[in-house]
């Protein structure tokens, strides 16, 4: 689960001071409801540019159903409000603004470090 996790949300755990814990959904540093982590954002205000029963969607899965959505112009990223649902998750409720991060299960794996040298025991 660990390596699932984007590098933002890692920096994130790291600034919050978030240990590793085998499957939390909720920590100071997220939120999790499936392959999304919801990074809190308490200081944020948007007003009258979001935009009402907005979804997250992920080629080839249901779509994830937010009360409040922002995306901002110009830039990558999205913001969700209020009741997050799903068929198959509990709905989770943010009451304040959060970031949304996709997982990096489809993000390309690290190259291996190539072997340098190997040993034959017999």
């Amino acid at each position: 689960m660990e390596a699932l996790k984007p590098e933002i949300v890692l920096r994130e755990q790291q600034r919050k001071g978030v240990r590793h814990r085998r499957n939390r959904r909720k920590t100071a540093a997220y939120v999790r409801q499936g392959e999304w982590f919801f990074l809190p954002r308490p200081m944020m205000h948007v007003g009258e540019l979001a935009s009402r029963n907005g979804q997250l969607v992920r080629p080839g899965s249901k779509p994830h159903r937010v009360q409040w959505l922002f995306r901002p112009e110009g830039r990558d990223e999205t913001y969700v409000q209020g009741a997050v649902s799903h068929p198959d998750h509990e709905t989770i409720y943010l009451d304040v603004w959060h970031r949304v991060v996709r997982n990096a299960e489809t993000e390309p794996a690290p190259l291996a470090r190539p072997v340098t040298r190997m040993a034959y025991l017999d």
